[in-house]
């Protein structure tokens, strides 16, 4: 088990929750979800990913599953002091749009999809999480 990694799947579209997004990316591989924030609604799909650098409030649902292709997806829990030190770097500025600065979507390229297969990898290696995780966590900034 790897502590703040999430994986998810359903078969079946979901009705709206109500939860509190923590710091994390998370990655659609197979179907769609629908977050609303802000008052506004957001949806991501295959190949997409969504990026919350702050605990943020959100009504979320799967949109996009069935028996035949499931909603698959995967999250990290972003360490605090990650968050920090890269709010520190200036390292959000170029990332997140002026307009809603609390969370972005966008389109996974091969860095970050390389992230996420690493964290995986880490899953068959325990010993390594202390040294690889927040090498790999703050990878993701840098592919998102």
């Amino acid at each position: 088990m790897l502590p703040g990694l999430a994986i998810m799947a359903t078969s079946v579209a979901t009705d709206p929750v109500e939860v509190v997004y923590e710091s994390a990316v998370a990655l659609v591989a197979q179907g769609a979800k629908r977050s609303v924030f802000g008052g506004a609604e957001f949806d991501y799909r295959a190949g997409q990913y969504l990026l919350v650098p702050i605990d943020l409030p959100v009504t979320g649902l799967v949109i996009e599953a069935s028996p035949e292709v499931p909603f698959l997806a995967m999250g990290l829990a972003i360490q605090p002091a990650i968050v920090a030190a890269l709010l520190l770097e200036g390292e959000f500025g170029e990332l997140l749009p002026v307009q809603y600065p609390q969370a972005t979507i966008n389109t996974a390229d091969e860095d970050l999809l390389d992230a996420f297969a690493r964290l995986l990898r880490l899953l068959d290696h325990p010993e390594e999480v202390p040294i690889m995780r927040p090498m790999i966590e703050r990878g993701f900034f840098g592919a998102c």
